[in-house]
């Protein structure tokens, strides 16, 4: 594999989103990546949601650049190849529950015992103590007792707004990724491994200290940042879509008025105003015109003003084809599919998307002979 990890083996014992994306960046940056499977369904998010032929296109978008194995923990004779197998690894990823890989055979304290050095990442709902420690969870869950999904609806009776991104299961892969790198770093000058706890819970709210501290300070939410503030939030168009605006500095404030010929919208910076006339005002300005036509119209204008794009257009965008961001792959037995490129960009060791998401097992005797040499 390609890139700056190149030479850190690493097993996967996880399933579903939260692990399988730690690991997929680490893989995407170079790492040899293993996701090891049990015999009967393997890894879920394979079938959970429809599949093209024998996997799902989630399950094809985080497991690239990984090959796939099958062990049954149960069967003393996988169980003790698994542990042959971490005695060459550098990093485990798992995504039990708390106690359960303990109870399965393949626990942190085992681990450790096998390979000192090894690097042991454990996701989870709720991490691996509290009051919350055994409960079951999916994205939805952590996003609401972590306070997000009701911040745009401060103190409103209205609809919650789901997000289209499984902000916690993908947050939570990032950050132990970020903290398996951590510990990688601390391993180089002491040789020591460690294990790294990492909850979906904690990582959302780790995003949200903007949000904490503001709410301590002031004693609630400022609708400003959730779309209360006339130069900061999404406006509908004439044709039903939307241009959201985020002219927040007054230059660019200045700038706007004047590209859409509302010079008398930022008369003594805007104070005219009040910020729910301003609003009105915007709202009856975006109609005006489809959203194509703003964007004709502001082209050209710094002014923080874009289109709310559709996949489609995600797709075609020229910014994110000029960075390889979106990939166009015929995978070999789901056909033609559409991936995320890969986010880092180094200069002298460069990333590549080398391998598709592997068939279950796919590798198994290649990854044995190779790694038990």
């Amino acid at each position: 594999m390609a890139g700056p990890l190149t030479g850190l083996r690493v097993l996967d014992i996880s399933r579903l989103a939260p692990g399988p994306f730690c690991t997929m960046l680490l893989a995407d940056l170079g790492a040899d990546v293993v996701k090891v499977e049990e015999p009967a369904q393997g890894d879920y998010l394979r079938t959970l949601f429809p599949p093209i032929n024998e996997q799902s296109p989630m399950f094809i978008a985080l497991n690239r650049n990984k090959r796939s194995m099958v062990l049954d923990f149960k069967n003393p004779d996988d169980l003790r190849k698994f542990e042959a197998l971490a005695a060459k690894s550098d990093i485990i990823v798992e995504g039990f529950r708390p106690g359960v890989a303990d109870r399965i055979g393949v626990g942190y304290k085992k681990m450790a015992a096998i390979n000192p050095a090894i690097i042991y990442c454990s996701i989870s709902g709720y991490g691996q103590n509290g009051p919350y420690r055994d409960r079951s969870c999916h994205d939805l869950n952590i996003l609401a007792l972590a306070g997000l999904l009701g911040l745009g609806q401060p103190n409103k009776q209205q609809d919650l707004s789901i997000s289209a991104i499984p902000m916690a299961d993908l947050v939570s892969g990032m950050l132990g990724a970020l903290g398996i790198l951590a510990a990688v770093h601390h391993r180089t000058k002491t040789g020591e491994g460690q294990l790294v706890d990492l909850a979906m819970l904690d990582s959302i709210v780790a995003l949200m200290g903007l949000n904490l501290s503001e709410f301590s300070a002031l004693g609630r939410v400022r609708e400003e940042i959730t779309g209360g503030m006339p130069r900061y939030r999404a406006y509908k168009t004439k044709d039903e879509r939307y241009m959201v605006l985020g002219s927040l500095e007054e230059k660019f404030w200045q700038g706007f008025c004047k590209a859409v010929g509302r010079p008398d919208l930022a008369a003594e910076t805007g104070e005219a105003f009040t910020d729910e006339q301003l609003t009105e005002e915007l709202i009856a300005l975006f109609t005006q015109k489809t959203q194509a036509e703003w964007v004709e119209t502001l082209r050209g204008y710094d002014v923080c003003c874009d289109p709310v794009q559709d996949l489609a257009e995600v797709i075609a965008d020229p910014q994110l084809k000029a960075r390889s961001m979106v990939i166009h792959r015929v995978h070999p037995t789901e056909g033609a599919i559409v991936e995320a490129g890969i986010p880092f960009h180094f200069s002298k060791t460069p990333c590549a998307l080398e391998r598709p998401s592997p068939r279950k097992g796919e590798h198994t005797e290649e990854v044995l002979a190779e790694w038990l040499a």
